[in-house]
């Protein structure tokens, strides 16, 4: 979509962190200046430390002392990580059974969903590669439909999760998850809030790693914001379609307002874990807690995890990001219309976003 060497996003933020007494930063961006807003805690009790325990891999528990005589005061150590042989009646939870289990229904649901999608999302156009989108609305065949590290499951359950705890916490917003399908451009997606008519929002769930960097250099993550800019653009041109809607082809209601007119897009991020391929040990996971608590001066701010970031759309020209949003639209609808694959050669092919995609092992753009 844009130049990741560039740094678009310089000069575009200011960033909360959820705290109070102001300390601005002004930054100096070529012709952009920025308020980088970073408060302090109000907090006037002293919170004790604590210190974190790392459990070692070997749990022992030791009997306790007590009056009752129990022979030998030498009681053996208990091993609770070895699996005790129970007779055939006592059933247990087994993890390799859970993973076979996880992914024989990733596989059919991802399959059901397949078959039946016929739209691209804002992710698509902001993350996918237009070969995926073009071989999923022209249903290609698949091989394989689990997912190629199923982990990813849970972390999307936690996001999920996420999104539904701060929506309903809060009354900030005037609208939440707003259904915008349009057929006529194979589009369907839903944003997450919105406050009246002019500010977007987003809530994004990612690792520590991601997190550290968005609160290090004050900018989000580039397929994040075009997710935003996607939703901006289907917002100010296709509404009436989506508004039109027969409401039971909806998962959620559809935008309520009569025009929106988005000048302020919000990405709230919320760090939330720490498994994956992100850390080696809890120790790493435990020293990154601290550095990004260091870097947002917050020490005793509980909601450390949380920071929302402020995009003023009015001091920049948003059409060279609207711009690439609707071409790739454009582009995959041809596609779609003259029931073709892409060519190697289109800009939008990615052959770095193969991981995840179910069309890899008959890819034409290997």
């Amino acid at each position: 979509m844009a130049d990741s060497n560039v740094s678009a996003f310089d000069g575009l933020f200011t960033s909360f962190f959820q705290e109070s007494a102001v300390d601005v930063n002004p930054i100096n961006n070529g012709n952009l200046d920025t308020n980088i807003v970073v408060e302090q805690p109000n907090i006037e009790s002293a919170i004790t430390q604590t210190n974190t325990i790392i459990p070692d891999t070997n749990i022992t528990i030791e009997q306790p002392d007590t009056n009752i005589a129990v022979g030998d005061q030498d009681q053996p150590q208990i091993n609770f990580l070895d699996t005790p042989v129970l007779s055939n009646d006592r059933k247990l939870f087994d993890i390799n059974t859970f993973v076979s289990e996880l992914r024989e229904n990733d596989a059919k649901k991802n399959k059901e969903y397949s078959l039946k999608n016929t739209n691209m999302s804002a992710y698509d156009i902001a993350s996918g590669c237009i070969g995926n989108i073009v071989m999923k609305i022209l249903n290609y065949p698949v091989q394989d439909y689990s997912a190629s590290w199923l982990p990813v499951k849970m972390r999307g359950c936690i996001g999920e999760g996420v999104h539904n705890f701060i929506q309903s916490e809060s009354d900030q917003f005037t609208e939440t998850e707003g259904s915008m399908k349009i057929p006529s451009i194979h589009f369907s997606g839903r944003f997450d809030a919105m406050i009246g008519n002019n500010n977007l929002i987003e809530i994004k769930s990612c690792t520590y790693d991601d997190y550290k960097k968005i609160i290090k250099n004050h900018q989000p993550r580039i397929n994040d914001f075009y997710q935003l800019i996607t939703y901006k653009y289907i917002l100010e041109n296709y509404l009436e379609e989506a508004q039109r809607q027969p409401r039971d082809t909806l998962r959620t209601d559809p935008p309520r307002q009569r025009e929106y007119n988005i000048d302020t897009l919000q990405l709230i991020f919320v760090c939330h874990q720490i498994f994956a391929a992100d850390y080696n040990s809890i120790g790493e996971a435990i020293a990154d807690v601290k550095a990004i608590k260091k870097l947002l001066n917050s020490k005793h701010n509980q909601f450390y995890f949380i920071t929302a970031l402020t995009i003023d759309l009015t001091k920049i020209d948003v059409s060279q990001y609207i711009d690439p949003v609707k071409k790739k639209i454009e582009r995959v609808n041809y596609y779609i219309e003259t029931n073709q694959l892409p060519d190697k050669t289109d800009e939008f092919v990615d052959t770095n976003a193969c991981f995840f995609c179910l069309y890899k092992q008959n890819c034409p753009y290997k």
